[in-house]
């Protein structure tokens, strides 16, 4: 008979639900034997002694931090299919040490995030906000109508960072014709030729760039990456958007490069901090269109992600390689 690993599901009670709804679980329920109902963290902990047999996780936002103890407790622990992003929030140095495979969902949530850019992209280069806000203002239509974007035919857009979402991102601007730069210390020439992109340096790129949208991760290394003094030396009319992560912008000299360039659009779903504060000038900013962090998966778009780690799974089940397996020495270009 064919071994089934004893598995569980662990994460947030609302989250898990989405992120692995019933008929997604079809397949596995048939390959594995599940030793609980889905737990969260504080009932994964409480009930600690009696998951020793466990040896597949499923898990989501929601997981406990992963800390020395609490995994000498699991001995049979063999891999993690984690249907989310970031490891940072739950996985310790000390885990690196042992034996256990471990895999994300992050490219899964890099889709919605593409797609948000991409909108982004497409009415920022159209100049759909001001045009909205005059016909609004005017009560008629300009004589002059889009006369504040550059439109989508053939533009030149900057990507800060090529990690996976900005590679999505670069795929959906080959229907626009457009000519794209990076900036990435990390991407070599020969694979910024497969990709038919420049790569330039940071001020380069601002001050050639129609839009520029920002990818890096949040690292020592990225924070406050981009400076007021960029922003300032964008184009007439230009395209700034954050889906990244708010500490890799200076916030203060954003803002202030943004008052005093109201022709310039910003597109901003992260901040630092998240939310700004009540008085921050990014909630009136009549050129800042500001979302609350949700160009990643939301609605039904997470249940994509638990569907990736099912996938991935599978592939482990077979002996196949693995497409999502992170290893130490990836965190260094992680979020």
């Amino acid at each position: 008979m064919t071994h089934k690993p004893k598995s569980l599901i662990v994460g947030h009670r609302k989250d898990r639900t989405a992120v692995f709804p019933e008929n997604n679980l079809h397949a596995l329920n048939r390959q594995i034997d599940w030793i609980s109902t889905p737990v969260d963290s504080r009932e994964f902990q409480a009930r600690l002694s009696q998951f020793r047999d466990l040896e597949i996780i499923f898990g989501t936002w929601g997981m406990p931090w992963l800390e020395q103890d609490l995994l000498e407790s699991l001995p049979n622990l063999r891999a993690i299919f984690y249907a989310a992003g970031t490891l940072r929030s739950f996985v310790p140095d000390e885990f690196w040490g042992r034996d256990i495979i471990i895999s994300t969902a992050s490219k899964a949530n890099a889709i919605p995030v593409a797609d948000l850019t991409m909108a982004a992209l497409v009415f920022g280069l159209k100049g759909i906000l001001p045009a909205a806000r005059e016909t609004r203002r005017l009560r008629s239509y300009h004589p002059k109508p889009g006369r504040h974007g550059f439109g989508t035919y053939r533009p030149r857009i900057g990507l800060v960072s090529y990690g996976a979402i900005a590679r999505l991102v670069r795929q959906r601007l080959r229907s626009l014709d457009a000519e794209v730069l990076v900036y990435d210390p990390f991407l070599s020439i020969d694979e910024a030729d497969r990709e038919d992109i420049a790569l330039v340096e940071l001020d380069e790129m601002f001050t050639q760039c129609h839009a520029v949208s920002v990818h890096a991760p949040a690292l020592p290394s990225t924070r406050h990456l981009i400076r007021g003094h960029h922003i300032r030396a964008l184009r007439e009319n230009s395209v700034f958007i954050n889906t990244a992560r708010g500490s890799v912008v200076a916030q203060t000299e954003m803002i202030s490069a943004l008052q005093e360039r109201q022709d310039i659009e910003a597109f901003i779903d992260v901040t630092d901090p998240e939310p700004p504060e009540d008085s921050s000038p990014l909630y009136d900013l009549p050129n800042v269109l500001l979302t609350p962090h949700i160009a990643g998966s939301t609605g039904h778009e997470v249940a994509r992600l638990g569907q990736f780690m099912i996938e991935e799974y599978q592939r482990y089940a077979s002996g196949q390689t693995l497409h999502h397996q992170v290893h130490r020495q990836d965190l260094e270009l992680l979020a």
